[in-house]
C-alpha cells in the first residue's frame, strides 16, 4: 500500500435464501405429485382396490390417471406450462376423489409404498381430503400466478 492510501476493506454479509411460500410450492408440490404417481406404478393393485365399481378398466384407469399425474408435474416444473399443469392437477385431484372417499367408507386396507399394510379410518382420510383440497387450491395457485 502506497503513502497516503488507505486501505478499503469490503464486507459483505450474505443473507441466507428464504424461499417464498410460492418458491417452496414450486418444489414440494412437484415432489409430492411425482411421489403419487410412483405408486400407481407400485401399488397398482392398492390403488385398483379402492377404484369404484363403476369405474371402466380400473387398472388400466390407475396406469392412466398416473401418467396424467407425472405430465402434471412435468407442467409445473416450466413457467411456460405452470398455468396449465396446475389446472390439470386439480381437475386430477377432483377426478380421483371417489376412490378416496371408497377407500375411507368401505374401510379398505392399501399396501403403502414399503408394502406395509395400513388401514385408513374415516378421520385419517377425512384429513387427507383437506390435503387434497389444499394441493388442489395451490395448484391452482401456482397457474394463476403463472399468468400474472
Amino acid at each position: 500500500m502506497r503513502r497516503g492510501q488507505t486501505a478499503v476493506t469490503q464486507y459483505s454479509e450474505e443473507k441466507p435464501v428464504i424461499l417464498s411460500h410460492r418458491a417452496f410450492l414450486r418444489i414440494l408440490l412437484p415432489a409430492f405429485f411425482a411421489g403419487g404417481a410412483a405408486l400407481h406404478f407400485r401399488a397398482t393393485d392398492a390403488l385398483v382396490s379402492i377404484t369404484p365399481a363403476w369405474v371402466p378398466y380400473p387398472r388400466e384407469v390407475v396406469y392412466a390417471t398416473g401418467i396424467i399425474e407425472l405430465i402434471g408435474v412435468a407442467m409445473l416444473v416450466f413457467p411456460q406450462t405452470r398455468k396449465a399443469g396446475g389446472i390439470l392437477l386439480a381437475l386430477y385431484m377432483l377426478a380421483v376423489w371417489p376412490a378416496n372417499f371408497k377407500h375411507a367408507l368401505e374401510g379398505i386396507a392399501a399396501a403403502d409404498p414399503g408394502y406395509v399394510v395400513v388401514s385408513r379410518t374415516a378421520l385419517g382420510t377425512s384429513a387427507n381430503h383437506c390435503v387434497d383440497v389444499s394441493l388442489c387450491g395451490e395448484s391452482i395457485g401456482l397457474a394463476v400466478e403463472a399468468v400474472s
